[in-house]
């Protein structure tokens, strides 16, 4: 039973309408895309598990996807947990390609790809920490006691995997083998430890808990408004800023002509600085000089809820979809 579904977490769409309207110039430019490329291979990785985890779609099994809670001064994200009355499973979901070699001596992963070899922290050591935090925090919030185990699982189809004979972990699999590896957990644990009920209650916790990672991207990299391409962005090339005429959006590089261009506009506008507007701002995003057109759009676009009057004005988006 899947009871939190997998979605683009929000981090990566503000990532994407970021790095649409920073420079190439710009100093954070490489920085923004080498992010925004790690966090979309974390999602693709766990889109990749999906298929394999249909047979653990059973009400006596609670799927719960990308779960972040607060453990004292830090936060711990889990890529998925899965709860049943014998045990909580975390995986930690990788999606690297190339040869990857597991070095346990050194506590490290090196990855050999086109020729390049580089280094990366052992995951087992992540998912060490994350086992630890997670029986550390249910302790703390007296859930039923239950024993929690881990899983690395290596998602990308053509990574190849190399490990020291003498210390291979098991803890290491590839997709194909999650159901089987759940199956020997419950046939290890003969008897559950809790009810459905107390089973419920932690899966409840866990949603109740958990905290997505919303943090400003502007302050992340340290960036201000004047680094921000402002304008209309073509649908077609990705031109901008389009030009307003005669009620549509035209792009000056192939003539497109577009009627409702500025709501992917406005959806960026409040992945970057929030979930407001003035007609002031919409005037100075959209490169509008009518103070009546801004309402106009505004007014027009769904999803936006008006509050105050005359100057003090302000737009709210009403709810947290993509315009």
């Amino acid at each position: 039973m899947i009871v939190k579904k997998l979605v683009l977490p929000r981090q990566i769409s503000k990532l994407q309408a970021l790095s649409k309207r920073l420079r190439a110039s710009h100093d954070k430019f490489t920085h923004v895309q080498n992010d925004l490329g790690r966090f979309l291979a974390g999602y693709n990785g766990e889109k990749a598990l999906q298929f394999h985890l249909t047979p653990l779609s059973s009400k006596d099994t609670h799927l719960l996807h990308n779960v972040r809670l607060f453990h004292g001064k830090q936060f711990s994200q889990m890529d998925l947990l899965i709860v049943t009355r014998k045990f909580v499973l975390i995986l930690e979901v990788k999606y690297m390609s190339g040869m990857l070699h597991f070095d346990r001596s050194f506590g490290q992963l090196v990855q050999h790809k086109n020729g390049v070899e580089r280094a990366f922290t052992d995951p087992m050591f992540q998912l060490e920490r994350q086992i630890h935090l997670l029986t550390d925090w249910m302790e703390k919030r007296y859930l039923p006691r239950i024993p929690v185990h881990g899983l690395v699982v290596m998602s990308h189809p053509h990574a190849i995997l190399k490990g020291d004979s003498s210390k291979q972990d098991s803890s290491i699999i590839r997709p194909a083998s999650i159901v089987e590896r759940v199956a020997q957990l419950e046939e290890h644990y003969r008897e559950p430890f809790i009810s459905i009920a107390e089973m419920k209650k932690i899966s409840h916790e866990f949603m109740r808990w958990d905290e997505s990672h919303d943090e400003s991207v502007l302050q992340t990299y340290k960036l201000d408004k004047e680094d921000i391409l402002c304008g209309v962005i073509c649908n077609s090339c990705g031109h901008m800023p389009l030009d307003r005429i005669h009620g549509s959006w035209r792009c000056g590089n192939c003539t497109l002509r577009m009627k409702t261009a500025h709501h992917s506009a406005l959806s960026d506008y409040f992945l970057l600085f929030g979930p407001t507007i003035t007609n002031r701002e919409m005037r100075w995003f959209f490169h509008i000089q009518s103070t009546f057109l801004a309402n106009r759009l505004l007014q027009s676009t769904p999803h936006l809820t008006k509050s105050g009057h005359y100057k003090s004005t302000v737009y709210t988006i009403s709810e947290q979809i993509n315009l």
